[in-house]
């Protein structure tokens, strides 16, 4: 599997997005509204922080593999975990400066309000905050520019088809489930704006759908793939040709820079051919253009060519 531990972060983050949904789903009758206030932040704060997480480590990792794949000749082009994991925190840096801009200027305060005026109504509580939508917009346009590097990232990666490093159909299929499952949330919303119940319901499927499909789609190909290697490094079959014995620690890295390498010489390989037939083209119309003014020179200069 490429980058393990950044897979290890990537599980934390989508357990993160399952916890943000079971904060969602809570009964409101058990808390008081100071504590719904409390739940109702600390889940949006999850969710936030889950997404990035979970999108972020993917792609970093598929960024991981472009850029070795684009440099295969950069030798001193070294990208470790640790390089990974900074740019995730660089990642969730912006989300936590929009979060605590959020909880400090316009926090979520939570209010109970009656349904009518009799004493046995049941009581709604409303969540929300002054410019509620406001900051809901700029998270979601950060969201959407994570998934839009995704999509670059795994369009540029998509030639890559080596069984442990193939993370372009990860990320095309898991940005596109966020965006259809992102549609069909908006449409609730857009629907159904003062149902409660009928949002906390669309909001923790849709958060839930899509956590598990970006684990079955991250994770699942890979154990498919180890189990038919029955016991074996899924990898080491394909890649012997590019390696004989364990290089280093990180045999995931050192593997992808081989593959570019291999790459890399494969189209210099192909362009090379490309310019000796271009030579060889040339060569022979020189040799031809040359017979030819020699036969022309031999026909002038013959007798009965001057009577």
């Amino acid at each position: 599997m490429s980058s393990p531990r950044v897979n290890i972060l990537l599980t934390a983050g989508i357990f993160t997005l399952y916890i943000s949904c079971l904060l969602l789903i809570l009964p409101s009758s058990e808390f008081d509204v100071h504590s719904q206030t409390l739940v109702h932040q600390f889940q949006h704060w999850l969710l936030a922080v889950g997404f990035t997480i979970t999108f972020g480590c993917m792609l970093v990792k598929g960024w991981r593999v472009h850029r070795l794949f684009q440099y295969p000749r950069a030798n001193s082009l070294t990208i470790k975990d640790a390089s990974l994991f900074a740019a995730v925190l660089g990642l969730l840096s912006l989300d936590l400066i929009l979060l605590i801009s959020w909880q400090l200027l316009d926090p979520i305060l939570c209010s109970k309000s009656e349904l009518s005026f009799q004493t046995s109504a049941p009581v709604l509580v409303v969540c929300s905050s002054e410019y509620y939508s406001i900051w809901v917009a700029v998270l979601l346009l950060y969201k959407y520019i994570i998934i839009a590097m995704c999509c670059y990232v795994g369009w540029q990666i998509r030639h890559i088809t080596f069984p442990a490093l193939d993370d372009s159909r990860c990320l095309l299929l898991n940005s596109g489930v966020f965006l259809m499952v992102g549609s069909i949330l908006s449409a609730v919303m857009h629907f159904f704006p003062d149902r409660k119940l009928v949002l906390q319901a669309a909001g923790s499927i849709s958060v839930w759908s899509s956590a598990t499909a970006v684990l079955a789609i991250a994770f699942l190909p890979k154990i498919k793939m180890i189990s038919r290697s029955k016991g074996s490094e899924p990898w080491m079959g394909s890649a012997a040709k590019y390696i004989q014995q364990p290089i280093s620690s990180d045999v995931g890295a050192e593997l992808v820079k081989l593959l570019a390498e291999n790459k890399y010489l494969r189209r210099k390989l192909e362009e090379t051919e490309v310019l000796i037939g271009h030579l060889k083209n040339r060569f022979s119309n020189s040799v031809l253009a040359d017979t030819e003014s020699q036969q022309m020179s031999s026909a002038i200069s013959s007798p009965h060519f001057c009577s």
